[in-house]
């Protein structure tokens, strides 16, 4: 067994050593004991996040679930689909810069886009390696870059989506047992405007932000639209037409 250290978060690794998911962990030190928090372990061929405890359901990601496929017979016309532009563009080039558990990018896959998700964290894309590795029938249209996005090559794609996880400010309800999990792996990440302002730099034709509870971000410009409603707000930008009406 070894051990990973990632956002201050310990995960003992389980793995056999041809296992694939090594590909994607980074040079990780022998376990000094058990004091991991995580245990990173392939159960009846999947990769999942437990804890060693049990106290909740490990963390397995699975692109056949029920979920991404009632979200994709919706349609190209619902309110991310319709943000990004894929309502025009069926096989719209789209970059994921904050992959995460990677069921929006899914989603856009199975409604015909080309998804090129960004995740730093090696634990979690070696969950989405996995979750590809059972669905191959998204080959053609979702691929993985197991790195951070702000080395991404923004203008090869059409538009960009960003979901950004906020520190938790105590005033909301408790997070469900995924977010739980991600929010003790990646802790708080607190760099966003970075990263936005690196996709902003490379003026995409589209950057689209999906709005979660914390709201208070300064360094954005105003939004050229917004698409959907209640829990699930997606705000555009076009970062082309700002540099036009800059100049103008």
């Amino acid at each position: 067994m070894a051990e990973l250290t990632w956002a201050s978060a310990e995960v003992a690794i389980q793995l056999a050593a041809n296992d694939p998911a090594w590909h994607y962990l980074r040079d990780p030190e022998p376990a000094p004991g058990s004091s991991a928090r995580f245990v990173l372990r392939r159960e009846r061929g999947r990769l999942e996040l437990a804890e060693p405890a049990g106290r909740r359901r490990a963390l397995c990601l699975d692109f056949h679930s029920a979920d991404i496929h009632r979200r994709a017979a919706a349609g190209r016309r619902q309110p991310l689909a319709r943000a990004l532009g894929l309502h025009r563009t069926a096989n719209l080039r789209i970059i994921d810069g904050t992959a995460g558990l990677g069921r929006d990018a899914a989603v856009l896959a199975r409604l015909g886009a080309q998804v090129l998700m960004y995740e730093r964290s090696p634990i979690l894309a070696a969950l989405l390696a996995d979750a590809l590795r059972r669905a191959p029938e998204l080959d053609q249209n979702l691929s993985l870059q197991a790195a951070d996005a702000r080395e991404a090559s923004w203008d090869s794609c059409e538009a960009v989506y960003l979901d950004p996880m906020f520190p938790a400010t105590g005033k909301t309800a408790q997070p469900g047992r995924e977010m739980q999990y991600l929010r003790g792996l990646l802790g708080s990440r607190d760099d966003f405007a970075i990263l936005w302002q690196s996709a902003w730099a490379a003026r995409p034709p589209r950057i689209v932000l999906k709005q979660g509870a914390h709201k208070q971000m300064p360094f954005l410009p105003p939004a050229d639209f917004r698409q959907g409603g209640g829990r699930a707000v997606y705000l555009g930008f076009l970062p082309q037409s700002h540099t036009r009406r800059s100049c103008a």
